[in-house]
């Protein structure tokens, strides 16, 4: 196993992450102008938001590049040392799944029937979840050869389903001040909106079933009422938005 490709190897992934990382960051700061967004600023905060996401898909591209590469070259290494360049391993699995997730991210923009700025802000920041479940789920919560699930899994601390809570109060917030301002992306955001209303009931419902704290069944559901009043005020304004086009 001592080799110069482990190095490079683990080196290209591990950088990937951080460029990975630091899109999540962006597309969650836009998020939070986003939500600062009101009629004397929506100009100057729009402005910003592009070019915070000009910045975060360049550091997607880059960190697709390196994940993309350092993972072939884990291939090199694999038949290196043991003869065969890929086995389906959790790990060699969920990086192929992170890959593909932000090539999907990547080429956003040449979907103009999907693509705002919005949207991208969103999506960059959910995609990490995918490297998150490569780094950390493999390693604990899935046998391999890259992993530490050896015997009874890891229990999920509780900040996890907090964060998750956090995130998506932070996404439905913004996709209301959106919408304010952007009339057209109701359309766009009554999509989003029902899936962030799914993944939450989903995140409650494990919290409940796991044994987690009151405070965070309690804070998770909360959050879950205001996704259904989001998704309700998206189904108006996107009804709304058809009958001023349709000129009915």
């Amino acid at each position: 196993l001592q080799s110069y490709w482990l190095d490079i190897h683990v080196s290209m992934i591990t950088a990937s992450y951080g460029f990975l990382g630091l899109g999540a960051l962006l597309g969650f700061i836009a998020l939070l102008l986003y939500i600062s967004m009101n009629e004397t600023n929506e100009k100057r905060i729009m402005l910003s938001i592009k070019e915070l996401n000009a910045i975060n898909e360049m550091s997607l591209l880059i960190g697709l590049v390196l994940i993309t590469v350092g993972n072939f070259l884990g291939g090199v290494w694999a038949n290196e040392s043991w003869g065969r360049y890929w086995s389906w391993d959790p790990k060699e699995t969920w990086a192929l799944v992170t890959i593909l997730v932000y090539a999907v991210v990547v080429h956003l923009r040449f979907v103009k029937s999907i693509y705002t700025q919005f949207n991208y802000s969103v999506i960059s920041l959910m995609a990490f979840t995918s490297v998150l479940m490569t780094y950390f789920g493999v390693n604990y919560y899935l046998a391999g050869m890259h992993s530490y699930a050896k015997g009874d899994p890891v229990p999920i601390p509780d900040f996890v389903p907090m964060t998750y809570t956090i995130v998506f109060l932070t996404i439905a917030w913004a996709m209301l001040k959106d919408v304010r301002f952007h009339v057209s992306h109701a359309k766009n955001n009554l999509i989003l909106a029902s899936f962030f209303v799914l993944l939450q009931g989903v995140n409650v419902y494990a919290t409940y079933t796991s044994g987690k704290p009151l405070y965070v069944f309690v804070v998770g559901a909360i959050v879950e009422l205001f996704l259904l009043y989001t998704f309700i005020k998206m189904y108006q304004k996107n009804i709304k938005n058809q009958i001023e086009v349709s000129g009915v």
